[in-house]
Formats: C-alpha cells, sequence, structure tokens
C-alpha cells in the first residue's frame, strides 16, 4: 500500500543527510547525538552500535568500507560496513569537510576554504599528498577518470589524479560555478558527460573526452537552486530557489523539457517503476509522472511525517526516507 512503513527507527535527533549512507547492501545512520550504527536495509536490523562523535560533516560508503568525518572530534574514520570495526583514522585539521573515495583514495578537504585537499590510502589510511595551501572547492565528484573539484565561484574545472593530485584535465564554463557549502553542484550523466550549476539560472553540460562545453538549460524565468541537477534514470530534475515556483523536469539525452511541477510538490524524487517518488518538506509523497501529455501527474499520495529530510532509493516498490526523527522503509507501489 501507498505510504505504508515498512520498518523505523528511532533516530533520538533531527536527523541530517550528511549523517546517512545507504546503498542496496548497507544502512549507515548517525543518531542520538554521538552515535553511528549500521543496519540491515531488509528489515532495519541492527548490526552495529559505536561512538562516532558529534554530527558528521559527511558520511559515505565505499564498497566494503564506510567513511565519515564527525564535526568533532577532528578526525577521518575509515570503518567495516559490516562489522563497525574501525579499520583506521587519521587526524585532519580543523573544519574538515567534503569527502570522496574512489576504489583505493579517499579525498577530504576544501569545504569553505578552511582546509587544504588532502588524499589518503582507503585501505591502510596512509597519506598520499596534500595541497600546499587552503582552497575553497564545492563538493568533489567521482568519475571513472579521477575527482572533478571545482573552486567556488569559479569558472574553473579540474579532472585531478587521485593518487597524487595531479591536473589531468580543465575545462572553463561560461559562467562561475554555483555555491551550495555542502551540496554537490555537478551531475555525471554518463562516462563522457557532465552537468554544472553555474550562475544563477544555467546549466551548463561539458564533454571528459573531447572537452566542449555547451550549455544545456537556462531558465528564463526564475533562478534555480544552488546545486547539482537531480537524475532518476533518464529524468533530470532542476529546482528553483526556495519559496520559487516552477520545478522543470528534463530528459538526460538532450534536455527536452518534460512536466513543470510547483516547488511545494517536489524536494527529492527516485525513480519507482515508471513514475518517479517526490517528497515535499510537508511530510508528503507522492507517485509522479513527468510526461506532459499523462492526464494527471500525481496517481498516488500519502502525508507520512510532519517534515521529510532525506528521500533514497532503497529497492523494488520502496523508498529510504528520513523524516525530522526517524529513519524509515515506505512502501510506494
Amino acid at each position: 500500500m501507498f505510504g505504508q512503513t515498512v520498518w523505523e527507527r528511532n533516530l533520538h535527533q533531527a536527523g541530517s543527510a550528511r549523517g546517512l549512507a545507504a546503498t542496496a547492501k548497507d544502512i549507515v545512520v548517525h543518531e542520538r547525538a554521538t552515535r553511528l550504527v549500521g543496519l540491515d536495509p531488509h528489515d532495519g536490523a541492527q548490526r552495529w552500535d559505536i561512538p562516532c562523535g558529534t554530527w558528521p560533516r559527511a558520511t559515505i560508503i565505499a564498497g566494503d568500507r564506510c567513511l565519515v568525518i564527525p564535526q568533532s572530534p577532528d578526525q577521518l574514520s575509515c570503518l567495516d560496513v559490516r562489522t563497525g570495526d574501525v579499520l583506521w583514522s587519521a587526524q585532519l585539521a580543523r573544519f574538515t569537510g567534503h569527502l570522496a573515495a574512489t576504489r583505493d583514495t579517499v579525498l577530504v578537504g576544501g569545504w569553505r576554504g578552511s582546509t587544504p585537499l588532502t588524499a589518503f590510502d582507503l585501505q591502510t589510511g596512509s597519506l598520499l599528498w596534500q595541497s600546499p595551501k587552503r582552497v575553497k572547492i564545492e563538493a568533489p565528484v567521482v568519475v571513472d577518470s579521477g575527482i572533478l573539484v571545482g573552486e567556488s565561484h569559479s569558472s574553473e574545472i579540474s579532472l585531478i589524479e587521485p593518487r597524487d593530485g595531479s591536473v589531468k584535465a580543465q575545462w572553463s564554463l561560461p559562467e562561475p560555478l554555483a555555491s551550495s557549502d555542502n551540496h554537490p553542484v555537478l551531475t555525471p550523466l554518463d562516462g563522457d558527460r557532465v552537468l554544472a550549476r553555474c550562475g544563477p539560472r544555467t546549466v551548463v553540460e561539458f564533454s571528459l573526452s573531447t572537452g566542449t562545453v555547451a550549455t544545456f538549460f537556462r531558465s528564463d524565468d526564475v533562478d534555480l537552486a544552488p546545486q547539482a541537477v537531480g537524475r532518476t534514470g533518464s529524468i533530470l530534475w532542476v529546482l528553483p530557489v526556495c519559496g520559487s515556483h516552477a520545478v522543470r523536469t528534463l530528459h538526460t539525452h538532450d534536455g527536452t523539457p518534460l512536466r513543470r511541477f510547483a516547488a511545494a510538490d517536489v524536494d527529492h524524487a527516485v525513480q519507482a517503476g515508471s513514475g518517479f517518488v517526490v517528497a515535499d518538506f510537508t511530510g508528503r509523497l507522492a507517485l509522479v509522472d513527468p510526461d506532459p501529455a499523462a492526464p494527471r501527474y500525481s496517481t498516488h499520495s500519502a502525508r507520512i511525517a510532519q517534515r521529510i529530510r532525506v528521500l533514497r532509493d532503497h529497492g523494488p516498490g520502496t523508498v529510504l526516507v528520513m523524516t525530522k526523527g526517524t529513519l524509515r522503509v515506505v512502501e510506494v507501489d
């Protein structure tokens, strides 16, 4: 039944997207102010529970490992995602934020210009390299050929080699990158195409192989939210600034406009069968059809909480939802 809860866990705190990491096999969430727990995605059963520190700046799962940077203490911890055992930890400078991992390297730093970029070996935690000075970058994004980084309010994007920090390629954008603090502003579409949110109203596409740069979409009536374009399958979600209207859906192939939604109807979106589940801050889930020819954009709707903070894909017929104080899996059939 649409909106019915499969399982639910009380977090004993408001919850944050930066304290949640989830894959098809593992869920890791920060709760009770200083704890990090591993859960079974199927039934929410607790696998492990360890002290972690306060409010994580970032939490990710990389293969069989979980990486987390708490607000305090200032350290990067690498855990076995199935057992919670600490495999290694590294002391960090104060206010270290941003976290990305390839198959063998972990990159941290650059959040708000407080720290240099620093790279560690994923297996051992050994220091690989550090930039000579502090940098202010938007959230880095991993692609097959390396890690993409862009300085805040700059028009330059660099592809760096994770193991030594060398610059492999650069792109000059027509407008400066949007500044989003913690949200990414880059969206990889495939092995070659990447979208960048630039300026107040533009989405730019650049090619990793050819170096070409072109405008993919430009809003003609409202400013866009300063964060990466969302993607669910073949559909892109372009969000306006808070309080505006007309959320766009576009086709990933060429930016063909699809249906528009009122801004209150869309905050997050995940694919569900042939449609999409969207959530808003009022705590409502809706199953929608982005095709403008469809007679109704919403076929199912349910208010499940006072506020939804995070919506993630969970598996066939279900979504993972973080509300103001709980983590739950909800049916969307």
